[in-house]
């Protein structure tokens, strides 16, 4: 039986936070890795609608919805590139 909650994408996690804004109950946590990469994960108060995989492109992949899709993300330090971003990511 397949997860219904964002826990099951683990490390196929792209960073998007689109699981994040669509949990209904804020069960999802943003964990910074060591490489300054996010990843999300489901806490105690998640209630498994599944919404959060709705929405989540990495799932699609991982279960081979979707073969022909590619998603990337690249990861900086460097301040000024962070301030011109336009990638609608918030910093922690």
């Amino acid at each position: 039986m397949i997860s219904k909650n964002i826990n099951y994408v683990k490390d196929y996690c792209s960073g998007c936070g689109a699981c994040f804004f669509e949990c209904p109950k804020n069960a999802i946590n943003i964990i910074k890795k060591n490489d300054g990469s996010m990843l999300y994960e489901s806490d105690d108060n998640c209630i498994n609608c599944g919404k959060c995989l709705n929405v989540c492109p990495m799932h699609k992949k991982r279960c081979n919805q979707e073969e022909t899709d590619f998603f990337y993300k690249a990861i900086t330090t460097n301040k000024k590139t962070l301030e011109k971003s336009s990638s609608g990511r918030s910093s922690l």
